[in-house]
């Protein structure tokens, strides 16, 4: 049971539903309020994420046997063609959960799902298409959420960009988990999370009003970036760059929160920041890369 956990990123699926409750909180706030068909985008995202992740370890299993055998494919606990039927079945899930909520959202889950496999198989080779790629998934997982009202979709479209940018971070610094980085390169990969704190601060005063509640999930989200990274820049090593990633994506939640702070209140804030809180838990014992 436990090398299923372990090729499912479990911790990971957590932010992944996050994305999505985000994206319904958000577009929900000019409509009627959330209804409780929106658990059929929660699971599809976390169906599609975890189709992604198990994907991701088939096509690295040669790798995976030189830099980190202690994986469940190439230590022998999970075969690669189980895996593989495994990663299928998850993601033709994912779908069909997204075709009964709508037809739109199928389509932004096969969109989804097209990304995923362009990154599992081909981009995440190569620097600038995998880290591209990688940021698409998870702005197209918050279209997911967003989805979940058709007619005030494109209001907020653009909020996608965010997550997107926040994880061109993230994936930039992944890539020194095995062999490290330099400090110039974490420092500018730091730049990214600073901008999008900036443009959130920016963006709340822009409103009507500005609360304490935005301002504390906006501070708390550059907190947690801080937190993440600056062990990192003091010795970019791979062991630090590996914390860095961990709370690089736990932060993530925090940055969805502090959306949904300026869009929606603090109430379902709060309630998407807790995400963060179970992800973490069972980060304790099950990796998250």
């Amino acid at each position: 049971m436990k090398a299923y956990l372990q090729i499912l990123r479990v911790p990971n699926l957590v932010t992944s539903a996050g994305d999505v409750l985000a994206g319904a909180f958000i577009v929900s706030s000019v409509g009627q309020g959330l209804s409780g068909m929106v658990w059929l985008l929660l699971v599809s995202s976390i169906l599609l994420y975890a189709g992604g992740v198990v994907l991701n370890d088939v096509m690295d299993a040669s790798l995976d046997q030189i830099e980190r055998p202690e994986r469940p494919i190439p230590s022998g606990k999970i075969s690669r063609s189980h895996a593989l039927m495994l990663a299928c079945m998850l993601l033709a899930g994912g779908l069909a959960l997204a075709a009964v909520f709508s037809l739109f959202s199928f389509y932004i889950a096969l969109a989804l799902v097209s990304a995923i496999v362009l990154y599992d198989t081909w981009a995440k080779k190569y620097a600038i298409p995998g880290t591209l790629v990688m940021a698409l998934c998870r702005g197209l997982n918050l279209w997911l959420g967003l989805s979940f009202l058709h007619e005030h979709f494109w209001d907020f479209a653009f909020l996608a960009l965010l997550p997107f940018l926040h994880i061109i971070g993230v994936t930039a610094l992944s890539r020194g988990e095995n062999y490290g980085y330099t400090r110039t390169s974490i420092l500018l990969i730091a730049l990214i999370p600073f901008g999008i704190f900036l443009w959130l601060i920016g963006f709340g005063m822009f409103k009507d009003s500005f609360s304490l509640m935005e301002l504390f999930f906006i501070s708390l989200y550059g907190f947690v970036e801080g937190f993440a990274l600056y062990p990192a820049l003091r010795e970019p090593k791979p062991a630090f760059i590996k914390r860095g990633v961990k709370y690089g994506i736990l932060s993530l939640l925090l940055l969805n929160a502090a959306i949904v702070s300026i869009m929606d209140g603090g109430l379902h804030a709060l309630i998407v920041a807790l995400f963060i809180v179970v992800s973490s838990w069972m980060a304790r014992t099950i990796a998250m890369t």
